[in-house]
């Protein structure tokens, strides 16, 4: 059995219920341009569906419902759903919008591309990769699509300081299936960077749409001087010129990662790597 770490429990995952992350996760940084066009190359197979699993506020499925024939979106936060929903594109009739945990949700494959864009690390992959090794058509793809931005800040001291999650570790679920035999890479690219240009107040609500920091579980004092600790650094480093400014805008750039493969079912990788053990990396 694959073992998440204490990070990535269902208790932190909660938090993207919470309302004041749904309303700061607008403020997150986009994913470049370059990704939407790699996941369009990687759709196939007829029919041209796509599964976007913790589809968060639907940016995947929202850019790439034009290119496919039906997409579902799913997402265990109401919340993030409806204001997908109401986003530009939220209203495509190719795109069903579904509440539920991806582990439990009425999935209608066949699927020529499962995307999961910053929330595998979410899953129980013990039941969701052997689900999508079952959805995927003959040439499908599971992608795994990450994203990184970047302004020049000096914040590694700051951020464990406030955060809530006190189990954080860096975790690569990716490599984890590797290791596990769960999961064939069939390629990796990068895209990007890009520019992108947050206003400080825009930067600090960013961070505020992450499980350690939402605004509902912290105290307002944690949350005030949190903010006030970002802001100081901010503006010490403009001050320095680390971090630069341009009209009430940091200067930044967002790049972005996708590696894409086919998940193997459980019972091949049983019979092929022996008994599999608990994985934490």
């Amino acid at each position: 059995m694959l073992t998440r770490p204490a990070c990535r429990s269902v208790a932190y995952a909660e938090t993207f219920k919470d309302r004041s992350v749904v309303a700061a996760y607008r403020h997150r940084p986009p994913h470049p341009p370059g990704t939407f066009d790699l996941l369009r190359q990687l759709i196939v197979d007829r029919p041209r569906s796509l599964l976007d699993a913790g589809t968060g506020l639907g940016d995947l499925a929202r850019a790439l419902a034009p290119n496919c024939d039906r997409v579902d979106a799913v997402d265990f936060s109401e919340r993030m759903i409806e204001m997908a929903r109401s986003l530009p594109g939220g209203d495509d009739p190719r795109i069903r919008w579904l509440c539920s945990p991806i582990e439990d949700a009425d999935l209608i494959g066949p699927y020529s591309l499962i995307t999961a864009a910053d929330s595998l690390s979410w899953f129980d992959l013990n039941v969701v990769i052997p689900k999508f090794a079952e959805l995927l058509t003959e040439n499908g793809v599971l992608a795994v699509v990450d994203r990184s931005a970047q302004v020049g800040l000096r914040e590694d001291d700051i951020i464990p300081r406030y955060s809530l999650n006190r189990d954080y570790e860096r975790w690569d679920p990716v490599a984890a299936l590797e290791k596990a035999g769960l999961f064939e890479r069939l390629g990796q690219e990068c895209s990007g960077p890009v520019p992108w240009t947050p206003t400080i107040e825009e930067y600090i609500e960013r961070r505020h749409s992450q499980n350690g920091f939402s605004r509902d579980r912290m105290s307002r004092r944690r949350a005030t001087d949190f903010d006030a600790a970002l802001r100081a650094r901010i503006a010490e480093q403009v001050k320095e010129g680390s971090v630069r400014m341009e009209e009430g805008r940091l200067l930044g750039e967002v790049a972005g990662s996708v590696v894409w493969g086919r998940p193997v079912p459980r019972l091949r990788a049983t019979s092929e790597r022996g008994i599999l053990g608990p994985t934490r990396q």
